[in-house]
């Protein structure tokens, strides 16, 4: 089994390394992807979006957390109103945005890549999904209320209900008659 047309000319068209060989070894068997078969250009975006997440909370973590729901006191100096103008400004909002987009196209190559094997996609995605919220219970409840993992899973069982469905329908589904 190869990969499929409309994959290897999405892939063509983003820049992405060809997926062949991918079908070798077991079809039943789930690996790491190999070091060749990693797109670079995605685990640097992913990098860089969890730096600049952590960048855009940092103020979170430097005081008390009920501080952020109080507005600026009146008496800190310019910079410190720039830097958080800045912060809000550039950075929030954006790197979640972007983490994301690289979180659909993760369950996307990783779709694709286990399919092609003739491997069980949706159980492999399920187990990995329960890990990732339990990471996040654990997480919000020990370590930080701003917690974002427990959503990530859940919506990822979203993601799964929508994984066969054409992008031509997408607008329907927002409510947009186009």
């Amino acid at each position: 089994m190869s990969t499929p047309p409309q994959s290897q000319a999405r892939h063509k068209l983003l820049g992405f390394p060809k997926m062949e060989g991918i079908t070798s070894g077991s079809k039943s068997s789930i690996n790491p992807v190999q070091q060749a078969e990693r797109i670079q250009i995605v685990d640097i975006l992913r990098g860089f979006a969890l730096f600049g997440i952590l960048f855009v909370n940092m103020p979170a973590f430097s005081q008390p957390f009920q501080a952020l729901l109080l507005p600026m006191s009146p008496a800190a100096l310019w910079y410190d109103h720039a830097a958080r103008w800045l912060i809000h400004f550039l950075g929030e909002g954006k790197f979640y945005t972007l983490f994301s987009l690289l979180f659909g196209l993760g369950f996307t190559l990783q779709m694709e890549r286990i399919e092609s094997r003739g491997g069980r996609f949706v159980l492999f995605y399920l187990r990995r999904l329960l890990v990732l919220l339990g990471i996040g219970i654990v997480h919000a409840f020990l370590i930080w209320a701003g917690d974002i993992l427990i959503l990530y899973a859940l919506l990822g069982l979203l993601l799964l209900l929508f994984r066969s469905a054409r992008p031509n329908r997408a607008p329907s589904w927002c409510g947009s008659s186009s």
